[in-house]
């Protein structure tokens, strides 16, 4: 069989969640099956797409939208037409309508819309415009996919998820990279002179208005006004990321606070944290809060996040309305009772990614037979 060409279609290129989903499960796929192009609007993390790059995927750097999204449009539209890939996969949600429509147009048998967000819109005029949107990403799509139950509600409905119509595709991490290790722990704090007494309180995000970062110093600022020996780090970039500097700064927390960017070895600083916060809004399905259970780590989300992401028995959730002085006493109690930090996943195959990515795979390969069945 000739291999089957591919076209991910992402936001932009930033070391996000959906870079690294898509990443992890092309890391365990035979690429000699594969041509495998990605997609994006703007390069904004360079690293993000030279590590694509290397992992063998073609990078096509169109337009953002926000730019212009006509050229945008026409500049997607000119590569379909170019390229005749056998599949164009959407990660973009409710943005989704646009490659899929464009995919339909140019002849694109396999067309997959994949929802990676639980977000409600609010405001009837956004629920209109939403609504709108993702009407025409399912009316051009062939397929469609989830990386959980609410996310695939969110996009499609719960009739389309309930009837099997949404394929869940789950955000699967390297358990054996994500494992905990305190050789690497004792190293990387040795490294940057933290002592084993410090508690090391940690986040992993993009700086958008959807993680909630300001309420993420609020309750560091309480909890270390409590425990001294504390520190918050906390990696990622966005648009974001200067508010909340200066935020710590007029908190005076700026030799207790890290901002580390975005890092390549995300998997190393699970291992020195203590703690992990994902106080999000809302979320799809953050890989992140997947990797923090594997590394052991215990982990306190926010409600606006899917109870489907619990795998561990150091996993809880706590309202946002509970203030961040509820949210400190709860720390505390996790952190005094964490249970040690080795394997205490509920359920190994459910975000195995060895076994994920053969479902994907096999997906693939029966979808393309299906259609050259048929010319």
């Amino acid at each position: 069989m000739n291999k089957i060409k591919i076209c991910h279609v992402i936001g932009n290129f930033v070391n996000g969640g959906v870079e690294a989903v898509i990443y992890n499960y092309f890391s365990h796929m035979d690429m000699e099956k594969y041509e495998v192009h990605i997609m994006g609007h703007g390069i904004r993390v360079q690293e993000c797409a030279d590590r694509f790059t290397s992992l063998g995927f073609k990078i096509h750097n169109i337009t953002p939208k926000s730019v212009s999204f006509i050229r945008s449009c026409k500049e997607m539209e000119t590569i379909f037409r170019k390229e005749k890939f056998d599949i164009v996969h959407s990660h973009l949600t409710e943005w989704a309508c646009v490659p899929m429509f464009l995919a339909w147009k140019c002849g694109v048998k396999i067309r997959i819309n994949h929802s990676h967000m639980a977000e409600k819109p609010q405001g009837m005029k956004n629920k209109i415009y939403y609504g709108i949107r993702l009407y025409f990403g399912k009316l051009f799509a062939t397929d469609y996919f989830a990386c959980g139950r609410d996310a695939g509600i969110y996009l499609f409905g719960k009739h389309a998820v309930d009837s099997g119509k949404v394929t869940i595709l789950p955000n699967a991490v390297d358990y054996e990279k994500f494992s905990y290790n305190i050789q690497l722990r004792n190293e990387i704090r040795e490294k940057y002179n933290i002592e084993d007494s410090t508690i090391v309180v940690g986040h992993v995000g993009r700086f958008f208005e959807q993680k909630n970062h300001e309420f993420l110093i609020d309750i560091f600022e309480e909890y270390h006004r409590e425990n001294l020996d504390s520190i918050l780090v906390m990696l990622g970039d966005g648009e974001l990321i200067n508010k909340i500097k200066d935020k710590v700064t007029q908190k005076k927390l700026e030799s207790s606070v890290y901002f580390l960017g975005n890092q390549s070895n995300v998997a190393d600083w699970y291992q020195v944290m203590d703690m992990f916060l994902l106080p999000s809004y809302y979320e799809g399905f953050p890989v992140v809060g997947v990797e923090a259970q594997v590394s052991g780590l215990p982990c306190l989300f926010s409600d606006g996040i899917t109870p489907e992401i619990q795998i561990s028995p150091n996993a809880q959730f706590m309202s946002l309305e509970s203030g961040s002085k509820a949210w400190v006493e709860k720390m505390k109690y996790m952190i005094a009772n964490k249970q040690n930090r080795g394997n205490l996943i509920l359920n190994h195959d459910r975000f195995d990614i060895e076994k994920n990515a053969d479902k994907l795979d096999l997906f693939y390969q029966m979808k393309v037979k299906e259609v050259r069945a048929t010319e």
